[in-house]
This record gives structure tokens, C-alpha cells and sequence, in this order.
């Protein structure tokens, strides 16, 4: 109906009702004849288009922004928000193809002060898979002076190219791209593409693709590389480290660090068995343990501490129901026992992203002072002394 695939383009159905009200009339069923709502997404643009029997496919907005929360009346009118990284939230009119119209702009206060910008690059990795990042320089940036890098990785991130970011210190995962930015870092955020089986050296392999092909092309120490995942990129960075020491400071957050020991646990989230996470959700390891012990030994973080020699800050929620925090503490015992540096950061009541407002700020507080002393080489805080608290 739309040839998506042979466009590059994902298609999603949207609710047609006016004003965003939800088809609830519809019991599930799609009338053709009524026409379709659809939002479009693409490697580097967004939008919205209609669809009906007779024009097929219309474009009503598909642009190099980020285009969202789009709203219609039965007349044709519409009006959506459109953002860039360097272009905050504007809302917007447009009456059916006619020229749309800035309704309002936010944050015009940001037109005063220097500001970074952000591109998508591509890469490959080693098995010739042609991958997307997405790249965020640093306010006021120089080409000719070297700049500190932080990547974020998940899964697949690089279509957050075009998103704008507030800097703010209300961050539940303490990461801020436009903090990190302004403060004059670049941002990486990688594209992860997986085999079944290997989700740790899949991570590492298109990561580590990734920083290289920026280190080619951009001015970026490669002395001064940090690396931050959450969640699955908690996991991520917590394997990464154990197989490169590409990255002179990591910071994880709510990660898995022992694939066995988290295989054979409840999940508090729904009180089931925590092994379906593993065989054919994200860790994608395709079979059981007892049919893989091997592979899940070799994706398990802490079967490869020793060979830790990047400084890692470890932060989870005392109450976290998605990750149990006794994997960030595991992998933070087994580091300290080797006398690697590490630090855990416990919130107590924390969840697996902080909600408590004087948690986030904590917690951005600390992850940039955690980037600043070992990428910028400023001046030692005193709770980077494990033993101060």
C-alpha cells in the first residue's frame, strides 16, 4: 500500500479522529474507503501522510526535522510541533498542502548563547552491515582543537539526531546530550546490529566501528572517549569495557553484569521467570542456558572482569523491579575484590530510571563530574574517594 520498504521509510497508522480523539468506535477495523492517517520516519526525516483508495499515498509534512503530536480538524487543517537538535519545539499551522505557518517558537532566549549542532553518520561494521550514529558537537565548535567524546549507546539511537534536547538536571538516567554539549563534548549515539547469540560482542563490534570512523573524520582526542548505557546499555557498557580499553571512563546504569546468575531469578516487574529476557527478548541468545551455558558465560560481563582497566562509575535504584540492583553491585564487587576502579552509586527507593527530583540532580551532578575529572582532567571531587562516603 505505501512500498515503505523500497522508500526507507517506516509507516505507522495514527488515529484519523479529529483532534487526536482515539477510534474507539472502530472495534479494531480500518475502513479503506474512510482513508488513512500515517507517521512516517525515515534515517533522517519525519512526518505525517494520508492515504486512500483514489491518490494513494499523500504527504502532508515529511521534512529533515523532527515532526510529532500532529492534531487535525475534519476540514484539513493540522497543526504538529517541529524540532531539531539545534532548533527548539516550534508549533506549527498548516492547512492541508498550503505553506505551513510558525505558530509559536519556545526557548527563543537560546538564540543568545552558543549551541552545538548534529549530524548522522554511517559506518559499517565487521561484517560489512552499513550502520547509523548520530553526532552532536560541541557548542561553539573549533575544527581546529581536539574535543572529549561521550557515547550513549542502547540499540538503535540515531534517529534522536534530530530531537531537541533542554539542558536540564532533571535527567532519570543522568544523561544530558546538551549539558555534555555546551560543557564542550561531542555526543556519539551508534547504531547496534546483532547476532543471535552474541549480544556482547555485537555491542562491541558496532560501537567500536562507530568511534572509529569519527575519530577518522572529527576532532576528537582519542585519549579522552567516555562511554554511558542504561538499562540493556548498562549491560552493553559493562561488557564493552571487559574486551577494549578504548574508553578511558565508563558510566553504567541499572545493568546486567551476570547473564547466569540474572537467568535463574524473578523478575519483580511481572513475578515471572527472568529467562525469557534472554532466550528471545533483547539478549537475543536464542536458546536456554542449560542448551547454551557456554555462549551465556562468554556474554557475562563479570566472566571477563579481570581484564577491567576502565574507571567505571555503576549507579542503580535500591527498588529497581527491571534489574535487580544486586547486578550492579555483583559487577562492582567483583572490581573492587581486583582492585579495579569502581565506583556504585545506590539510590535508596530508586527505581530502574530515578524519578525522586533530588535523585536526578544527584545523579547528573555526579556523572558530570565523573566525565570532567577523567576526560578533561579538572580537579578530583571528594566522593570519587570510594571510601569518603
Amino acid at each position: 500500500m505505501t512500498n515503505g520498504r523500497e522508500k526507507g521509510i517506516v509507516f505507522r497508522l495514527v488515529s484519523k479522529s479529529p483532534y487526536g480523539a482515539t477510534d474507539s468506535a472502530s472495534n479494531g477495523v480500518l475502513d479503506l474507503n474512510a482513508g488513512l492517517l500515517l507517521q512516517a520516519v525515515s534515517d533522517s526525516k519525519s512526518g505525517y501522510f494520508s492515504w486512500d483508495n483514489s491518490k494513494g499515498l499523500q504527504q502532508i509534512v515529511f521534512e529533515n526535522n523532527r515532526i510529532g503530536w500532529l492534531k487535525h480538524s475534519t476540514n484539513g487543517a493540522y497543526i504538529y510541533v517541529r524540532e531539531h537538535y539545534h532548533v527548539p519545539p516550534q508549533l506549527v499551522y498548516q492547512f492541508r498542502n498550503n505553506k505551513p505557518k510558525l505558530v509559536y517558537q519556545s526557548n527563543t532566549q537560546q538564540q543568545h548563547y552558543e549551541w552545538g549542532f548534529s549530524k548522522l553518520i554511517t559506518y559499517e561494521n565487521s561484517k560489512g552491515k552499513v550502520l547509523n550514529g548520530a553526532l552532536f558537537y560541541p557548542a561553539g565548535y573549533d575544527a581546529d582543537k581536539k574535543y572529549p567524546m561521550v557515547v550513549h549507546i542502547y540499540e538503535r539511537l540515531s534517529d534522536y539526531y534530530n530531537q531537541y534536547v533542554n539542558p536540564t538536571l532533571l535527567n532519570s538516567e543522568g544523561f544530558n546530550i546538551s549539558i555534555l554539549t555546551t560543557n564542550g563534548y561531542f555526543v556519539l549515539l551508534p547504531d547496534i546490529a546483532y547476532e543471535e547469540g552474541e549480544p556482547g560482542s555485537s555491542a562491541v563490534d558496532c560501537v567500536t566501528a562507530a568511534v572509529d570512523e569519527v575519530l577518522e573524520h572529527e576532532s576528537v582526542d582519542p585519549q579522552r572517549l567516555g562511554i554511558f548505557g542504561h538499562s540493556f546499555g548498562g549491560y552493553e557498557t559493562n561488557f564493552i569495557i571487559t574486551q577494549t580499553n578504548k574508553f578511558a571512563a565508563a558510566i553504567s546504569g541499572a545493568g546486567i553484569s551476570d547473564i547466569i546468575s540474572s537467568y535463574l531469578t524473578i523478575g519483580r516487574t511481572y513475578n515471572t521467570p527472568n529467562n525469557w529476557r534472554y532466550e528471545y527478548n533483547q539478549f537475543r541468545m536464542g536458546v536456554s542456558l542449560f542448551e547454551g551455558y557456554d555462549k551465556y558465560l562468554k556474554n557475562s560481563p563479570v566472566t571477563f572482569a579481570k581484564n577491567v582497566e576502565t574507571p567505571i562509575l555503576v549507579w542503580t535504584g535500591e527498588a529497581d523491579k527491571s534489574v535487580d540492583h544486586n547486578q550492579s553491585l555483583e559487577l562492582h564487587l567483583a572490581l573492587r575484590r581486583l582492585q579495579k576502579p569502581s565506583i556504585l552509586l545506590l539510590y535508596e527507593g530508586g527505581g530502574h530510571s530515578l524519578i525522586k527530583m533530588e535523585h536526578q540532580i544527584d545523579l547528573t551532578h555526579r556523572t558530570q563530574d565523573w566525565w570532567d575529572y577523567y576526560l578533561k582532567g579538572t580537579v578530583k571531587p571528594d566522593w570519587l574517594n570510594p571510601d569518603s562516603m
